[in-house]
């Protein structure tokens, strides 16, 4: 809940505080991707150096967006819902590991 009311920050401040450079690198090759272009950063050369899995899942936000925005929060918020999951599954398996709970 804490990293939800994080994303819905001012941008400039997620931007400073929260967004790496290499996320912008991401979602410009998703953009181009949603366009027609392929997995290029530039539009112009192809790519094969970067995390396909996140860029292929932002790919439907450029879609339905023109947004700069847009992109950032939904990044956030798809990031936030993995890491949950993460911790729900983890917390399974110490759980079923452990004669006690370790994971409750």
């Amino acid at each position: 809940m804490l990293r939800l009311a994080i994303a819905g920050r001012d941008l400039v401040f997620l931007d400073r505080m929260f967004v790496p450079d290499d996320t912008y690198y991401m979602l410009s090759i998703a953009r181009n991707i949603a366009n027609g272009i392929g997995p290029s950063a530039d539009g112009v050369v192809l790519t094969s150096g970067f995390q396909p899995l996140v860029s292929f899942l932002m790919v439907p936000v450029f879609w339905f967006t023109n947004s700069l925005d847009t992109p950032i929060r939904v990044l956030l918020i798809l990031l936030c819902l993995v890491d949950a999951l993460n911790v729900v599954l983890i917390s399974r398996v110490a759980g079923s590991l452990t004669p006690w709970r370790a994971a409750g």
